[in-house]
């Protein structure tokens, strides 16, 4: 026959019931909080942004007003499952404090200790997770917009509306078409043509490699690619335009593992064979390549700064000189 401790057992169950009552009304008073501030949201609104229009996203009504509305005829709007690049800035509306921006903090009048997600700066790659709820999906490419947003959508329980003021600086459909196309027009422009292509297999998918081999200054000695040595830059694109191009903090960094603490452990030089074997001793390669190949599928983020190493979905360029 089981016997129970009734003192004990009585004990437990009056403290677990007296926990999941203090989490009940948390709870409740969570959403009472987020209610309240929606509501003052509407007041707030109909005071400083009368002609705001709104839109239900997820049960959570946000607002919007359209400021510069460009009038060409090729204004993209956004699919719903593709990625966009923004500029933008983030601030509270109940005191004006700029939470976050895209652009480098020093290049503006804003508070110097404030970081980008990006060691160099913006535009942002958005992908549609993470634009739908701040309201892109009701902007235009070349738009400019305030949206206004509760913080119940965004799942922040300090109750705090953010205001984004976002410039869509273009819409990518297709986003492994746009860094191919984004690498042949760089490769194009800069070696006329004259470089390779190969392809490197991340997680069952190939993903199309570009890269160009200077064998101005090297011997005539071969590469073994298992004991040479190797040192590169690293740089980054979002944009045909170039201005966009930024060093990262990984310049004249060592190739093998043990020199490469931010690297993804993935990166080995056997990956790229083809790319080592058309080289010599001196030589230096130019390649470009999407994120994916050098820092996976998961973002990468520098745990002491918390900015990505390189932008998620960007195309990074390599520097990769040889030892002589």
């Amino acid at each position: 026959m089981i016997r129970f401790n009734f003192k004990f057992d009585i004990k437990a169950i009056v403290l677990l019931c007296m926990g999941l009552f203090v989490n009940s009304c948390n709870k409740d008073d969570t959403a009472e909080r987020w209610k309240k501030e929606e509501a003052e949201l509407a007041v707030w609104i109909s005071e400083n942004a009368p002609n705001a229009s709104y839109v239900t996203i997820n049960n959570v009504v946000i607002y919007y007003e359209i400021i510069v509305q460009r009038q060409e005829d090729n204004r993209t709007p956004v699919p719903p499952s593709d990625h966009v690049l923004v500029n933008f800035v983030c601030s509270f509306i109940d005191d004006g404090t700029v939470e976050r921006v895209s652009f480098r903090s020093d290049q503006t009048h804003h508070n110097p200790l404030l970081l980008s997600r990006y060691k160099k700066g913006g535009p942002e790659l958005w992908d549609s997770d993470y634009w739908r709820i701040r309201g892109v999906g009701q902007m235009h490419e070349n738009e400019t917009a305030n949206i206004y947003i509760p913080s119940r959508l965004l799942g922040l329980p300090d109750f705090r509306t953010r205001k984004y003021e976002i410039e869509l600086v273009q819409v990518i459909v297709g986003l492994e078409q746009y860094q191919e196309d984004l690498m042949r027009k760089f490769m194009v422009k800069n070696f006329c043509g004259e470089f390779y292509t190969d392809t490197i297999p991340i997680n069952g998918r190939d993903h199309i490699i570009f890269y160009h081999i200077d064998n101005r200054n090297s011997s005539d000695e071969g590469v073994n690619i298992s004991t040479v040595r190797t040192r590169f830059n690293e740089f980054y694109f979002l944009q045909n335009n170039i201005r966009h191009e930024c060093v990262s903090n990984q310049s004249k960094i060592g190739w093998d593992r043990s020199d490469r603490n931010l690297i993804k452990e993935g990166w080995d030089k056997n990956r790229f064979y083809k790319m080592f074997q058309s080289a010599k001793r001196g030589s230096k390669i130019t390649a470009v390549m999407p994120y994916i190949v050098m820092y996976g599928e998961k973002d990468y983020i520098d745990p002491n700064t918390r900015q990505f190493i390189a932008p998620p979905g960007s195309v990074l360029k390599y520097e990769i000189f040889i030892d002589p």
